[in-house]
């Protein structure tokens, strides 16, 4: 999926679409997913590796890249709940079993995401 594919959630939906396609997943049966994004580097430039992001059995991990960042965690509101530095390649887990249900929104340095539980 080179062409920046979009992912939403809508209707009890996960879709993942590109300029050509659309793949539409029930939540229902999806365990968890996972977002990562790629950094590219060339020689004699600073390569920039990203992080990675993952929601499992309702605990967020965060996998830091080249860069420290941010991660602030805010509830549907927007009362900021965490605020957390990461240094560069390091790891941020959040348990988030004892939240109540609902949507967070998760800023991960330039990256903004929901998360439903």
């Amino acid at each position: 999926m080179e062409d920046n594919p979009v992912v939403k959630f809508s209707d009890g939906d996960l879709s993942v679409s590109t300029t050509d396609h659309i793949i539409s997943y029930p939540l229902s049966e999806i365990r968890y997913y996972y977002f990562s994004k790629e950094g590219y580097g060339a020689v004699n430039e600073a390569i920039d590796i990203s992080g990675s992001v993952s929601f499992n059995n309702n605990i967020l991990s965060i996998y830091n890249g080249s860069q420290s960042v941010v991660v602030n965690v805010f509830n549907a509101d927007g009362t900021l709940l965490i605020s957390e530095r990461i240094r560069e390649f390091a790891h941020f887990s959040l348990d988030m079993k004892e939240y109540s249900s609902g949507v967070y929104i998760v800023r991960n340095g330039d990256s903004t995401f929901k998360i439903i539980i």
